[in-house]
């Protein structure tokens, strides 16, 4: 985020407007492609993905990181010289190697961006998802809006005058940081995250009641997987004397006193116990019985 808003916000458009022949259509088409080949990637990176696992499409992304940051610097420094150096001074050449740049760094950050965000929350149980999540985004905006702060920096450094050698120089700062974020990917591993911990059942006054069903097998010394496999799910709901459907949870936020069926409260005790229930059904309740 920090070298994308150092590079990628206004100092790639000045950049591309100062090379011949300074058209705004060239900018545009130049700044759409990146956008383009990032969707266009999307499909079959997620295939890939689902075959060979995330650790390898991260390692990919990594290496296409690496690609895009030696594109930029022979765009911008090998393209601008040959430019400079020819009799027509067009920038063709230059511009035609920014735009092969901006596709490949387009293929680098849509291939990275969906197994990171997957890795990342299988690294964290589903209780704290919620607060990592929200201070994972509040850091990537915060580094996305330092990256204009640092650019403002280096130009207040090496001169304010928006030249294309000073454009040069914070673009090259920007780039160069991006081999950052791309070092770091080849150190995620499928292995090191929870895997299904991640996403640990936290059971609660208002769970669903779980049904096992005639035949099944028993709810007790067996994984939560197994259970719900032979398990009807379904929410019982509060009715009040007309029939009515009222909240599960009283005026100070309590859960209410659920009514289950008292044949059903047997059979689990019985099952508990080592015994079925009289119609050799047996009921099992997260979250307690009422």
């Amino acid at each position: 985020s920090l070298s994308c808003g150092l590079w990628g916000t206004s100092v790639l458009s000045g950049y591309l407007i100062e090379i011949p022949p300074k058209k705004n259509t060239m900018v545009g088409l130049a700044e759409g492609l990146q956008g383009t080949v990032q969707a266009i990637v999307a499909v079959p990176i997620g295939y890939i993905t689902d075959s060979y696992g995330r650790e390898r499409t991260l390692r990919g992304a990594s290496v296409l990181g690496f690609i895009s940051i030696v594109a930029f610097i022979v765009a911008l420094l090998v393209g601008a010289s040959i430019d400079r150096s020819s009799a027509d001074n067009n920038g063709l050449l230059e511009y035609t190697l920014m735009c092969f740049a901006l596709s490949v760094f387009g293929m680098f950050d849509g291939t990275n961006s969906g197994s990171l965000e997957a890795i990342y929350h299988d690294s964290i149980s589903s209780k704290e998802r919620p607060v990592m999540t929200t201070a994972k985004f509040v850091v990537r905006v915060a580094f996305r809006a330092a990256g204009p702060c640092l650019s403002a920096i280096l130009f207040y450094t090496i001169g304010d005058s928006w030249t294309r050698p000073q454009l040069r120089t914070v673009f090259l700062v920007g780039i160069c940081l991006t081999a950052i974020p791309a070092c770091i990917l080849l150190f995620f591993k499928d292995k090191d995250t929870l895997g299904e911990e991640s996403e640990a059942f936290s059971g609660s006054a208002t769970s669903p009641l779980i049904v096992r069903s005639p035949g099944a097998p028993s709810p007790i010394a067996q994984s939560p997987e197994t259970f719900f496999d032979h398990a009807d799910v379904a929410y019982q709901p509060i009715v009040d004397d007309d029939g009515e459907v009222v909240d599960q949870v009283d005026a100070h936020g309590n859960p209410l006193q659920r009514d289950f069926d008292a044949r059903a409260a047997t059979d689990v005790a019985g099952e508990c116990a080592g015994t079925s229930g009289a119609d050799g059904s047996a009921h099992a309740t997260l979250g307690g019985l009422g």
